[in-house]
């Protein structure tokens, strides 16, 4: 048992309610500073792959309306920014996904994907000052800059990984 302190309880629920306070502060500074991390990731994935090339095919930013309006589109793949509503004072949840490109309105694919969608649930940490994003299933560790130069060369690889299994599917067609 505690031993009783010098003051009132106005006092003490005082102090408890400016920790609180202050606590909820930091939380909201932290979500604040995310976010613009989050944003910083997908301008800086934009700003490395603008104008450049796989082979014939254009590195694309959201070149069309979709239901994820943040993509990256390699030929018929993508690389989508998904991020997750807040509720109450919790942080926003983060995800990339390489899947098929979005789909535009009025589109539809006449089969299934050749290989399954890959998604990355990410969390954001501070450590020293630095922010780093963490791939949750791999333990993945990196800052934004090079987290967007892996997430770009990750495209490429499921892109290749797809067009491998659409040949694999449709030998005759030449692909």
């Amino acid at each position: 048992m505690n031993e009783p302190r010098s003051f009132s309880f106005e006092e003490f629920l005082r102090e408890r309610n400016n920790a609180k306070s202050m606590e909820a502060g930091d939380r909201a500074l932290f979500r604040t500073a995310a976010d613009k991390e989050w944003q910083r990731l997908k301008d800086r994935v934009r700003q490395i792959t603008e104008g450049k090339m796989l082979g014939p095919d254009l590195f694309e930013w959201s070149p069309y309306p979709a239901s994820y309006p943040d993509f990256l589109k390699l030929k018929d793949v993508a690389l989508s920014f998904e991020a997750g509503t807040v509720v109450g004072d919790a942080l926003p949840k983060y995800r990339i996904g390489f899947c098929r490109r979005p789909l535009r309105s009025g589109e539809m694919w006449a089969d299934r994907e050749p290989i399954p969608a890959e998604r990355w649930w990410l969390t954001v940490e501070s450590d020293g000052g630095v922010l780093y994003w963490e791939i949750r299933e791999s333990r993945l560790r990196l800052t934004t800059e090079k987290f967007a130069d892996y997430a770009a060369m990750q495209l490429v690889e499921y892109q290749q990984r797809y067009l491998e299994a659409v040949k694999a599917k449709y030998p005759w067609a030449g692909i």
